[in-house]
């Protein structure tokens, strides 16, 4: 029997000829099926494989083009996002066409500037009801879309860092034990009552550690929660005591499901999906001391508890579980003899994490993955002398996630199975690094594919930023490459007359380079700079590596010509892009933009 591969996990089987009594043979082959079944092949297959198979001929472009479902499959895969379902919605039910029209005013998000129509996000304030210099025992939730406040949940138990989900009504307390140095509590709390949640079967959760995490030292241990699904995952991590421990439980039983640990290093730790969990670490070398020189990404399989004896009520004792082994590691280029790692981290994410709702109207979204990892990496170059005190220089890196699970799909099974890769065989396609100069490292937040930060003004101005949303979407980059492409590392430039700022496109010749406003011209509040980035045009840069570092993941700058007054930090949450002035004060405020993103 042969078989003709379409793509990933879809196949069609041709059988051989059938021998009939008159000795005849009766032909069977795939141009014999009616459009209906290729369609519903088609429906199993990966979009890069039903865009393969749109090119074989007239017919099967055709079957594609005019297939709405089969667009909206395609549209669903390149963006990382699924349909949720069983949500009463209005409108009723949603057809093909309705769902890709609110997937297409979605996806083409960006800075428009808007300051009332707000969707289903909302804003949660800790605070202590005791006083402000307490720890928090209580939660403020602000819904962007409502007025008034809700009245604040108070759960009548300090903590030190929470998380939330709220289509859950989960919140996840941590809280230091004073008394036991070496133990923390995780409460699993209901967000309406602030009581035990009604669905855990063990609300209150001791964790014991084999070294001290009191309150003295909680300033250099780092509590970091987070919730997908069933899975409660949490990062123990201290840079001081090159140590750390990520632990997931499922919390509806208080099942502990897998122990990550070192004693070597730093690390932070994201979800990719529910399946595979990314840590990015900086590890000791043997014999080299303290200082933090290997670097790598290792992807974690969570998909399947890991087996052990162990008998445990609500009481853990971590040191007694097995350790999990990573599924694959990619490995960084070495560092030079004058440079350690300084601190590592991926960068703050303001979206859900995968599987919650990011968008809705008469349909909702989510993201089935985390589609890029920001990741945040600061190298201390040494001092050469008693004079020179040394230098911390920052980075910021984007890594494509399908890359990593593409390599780790092709070895898996394979009986060479390689537990790490070289930078070599990953790190130019799979990424885009940026060096200090390129960002604005004081206001920069992930959200799915997309970066936001913003560029200061020119000299003498520094009163005023510009937006600027990154995307590294490689099929979304890919289908505006032609109109803006660049030929030239992008950049731009400022022209003053007077107080009139004007913010100009800097860049060589582009396939069809965007214009800019000229300096005379009122400046729009929607007009923009918009420049791809391909494969073809490289980012490099060699600070404190043994190699060059090549970067070609592709992806598409945009920023707002139009000045924005500074904030404190920008958040990116579905469709909306959220400024928080006073961030760290009693009342904070916000600024609201609708995202439109120019065709």
């Amino acid at each position: 029997m042969a078989t003709m591969s379409l793509g990933r996990h879809c196949y069609v089987r041709v059988r051989p000829p059938l021998r009939t009594t008159m000795g005849t043979a009766a032909h069977t082959c795939f141009d014999d099926l009616s459009n209906e079944v290729i369609l519903q092949i088609l429906h199993s297959c990966s979009y890069k494989a039903i865009l393969r198979f749109a090119l074989t001929c007239k017919r099967s472009y055709d079957i594609v083009i005019n297939s709405v479902s089969l667009r909206l499959h395609i549209e669903l895969e390149v963006n990382d996002l699924e349909v949720v379902k069983n949500l009463r919605l209005k409108g009723g039910n949603p057809t093909s066409s309705s769902i890709l029209e609110e997937l297409n005013r979605y996806r083409n998000g960006h800075p428009k500037v808007l300051r009332w129509e707000l969707h289903d996000s909302s804003y949660f304030k800790a605070y202590s009801s005791f006083g402000p210099q307490e720890y928090p025992d209580s939660l403020q939730i602000i819904p962007l879309d409502s007025a008034p406040l809700p009245t604040p949940v108070n759960f009548h138990t300090k903590f030190h860092r929470f998380a939330v989900d709220p289509g859950q009504d989960l919140a996840v307390l941590v809280a230091v034990v004073p008394e036991r140095s070496n133990c923390i509590q995780l409460h699993i709390r209901s967000l309406i009552t602030g009581q035990s949640h009604v669905q855990t079967r063990r609300p209150n959760l001791v964790v014991e550690f084999d070294f001290d995490i009191s309150v003295l030292a909680s300033a250099t241990f780092h509590y970091a929660p987070e919730v997908l699904g069933s899975v409660l995952a949490i990062r123990f991590n201290s840079e001081a005591k090159r140590m750390y421990e990520i632990l997931t439980w499922e919390w509806r039983s208080g099942t502990l499901l897998h122990r990550l640990s070192s004693r070597n290093g730093t690390s932070d730790a994201r979800f990719i999906d529910s399946s595979y969990l990314a840590v990015f670490s900086a590890s000791l070398r043997p014999t080299e001391g303290r200082l933090l020189r290997n670097i790598a990404i290792s992807i974690y399989d969570i998909s399947t508890p890991v087996s052990h004896d162990i008998e445990a009520d609500s009481h853990f004792c971590i040191s007694k579980y097995p350790i999990l082994d990573p599924a694959m590691t990619f490995d960084f280029p070495k560092l030079r003899d004058s440079h350690s790692v300084f601190s590592i981290g991926f960068m703050a994410r303001s979206d859900p994490v995968p599987g919650r709702i990011v968008y809705t109207d008469t349909v909702s979204f989510a993201h089935s993955r985390s589609a890029t990892l920001g990741l945040v990496l600061s190298l201390f170059q040494h001092p050469v002398s008693q004079n020179n005190l040394g230098n911390i220089q920052e980075f910021r890196g984007f890594v494509n996630t399908s890359h990593l699970l593409d390599h780790l799909t092709r070895f898996r099974g394979s009986q060479d199975h390689p537990r790490a890769l070289s930078w070599d065989q990953w790190g130019e396609q799979a990424t885009r690094w940026f060096p200090e100069n390129e960002v604005d490292l004081s206001c920069s937040q992930m959200s799915g594919s997309r970066y936001v930060s913003v560029k200061h003004g020119p000299n003498g101005l520094h009163g005023h930023h510009h937006l600027v949303i990154t995307d590294f979407n490689t099929p979304i980059v890919q289908r505006h490459q032609a109109s803006d492409h660049l030929l030239t590392p992008y950049s731009y430039k400022f022209e003053r007359k007077g107080d009139n700022i004007t913010l100009l496109h800097a860049n060589g010749p582009t396939a069809n380079r965007p214009t800019s406003p000229s300096a005379d011209a009122p400046v729009q509040d929607n007009a923009v700079i918009i420049m791809t980035l391909g494969g073809d045009m490289p980012g490099t840069f060699d600070v404190g590596f043994e190699q060059v570092i090549v970067s070609r993941l592709p992806c598409r700058v945009i920023i707002r010509v139009k000045p924005e007054i500074p904030h404190d930090g920008w958040f990116l949450d579905g469709s909306r892009l959220i400024g928080i002035k006073n961030y760290f004060g009693e009342y904070p405020s916000l600024t609201i933009y609708d995202l439109h993103i120019p065709a």
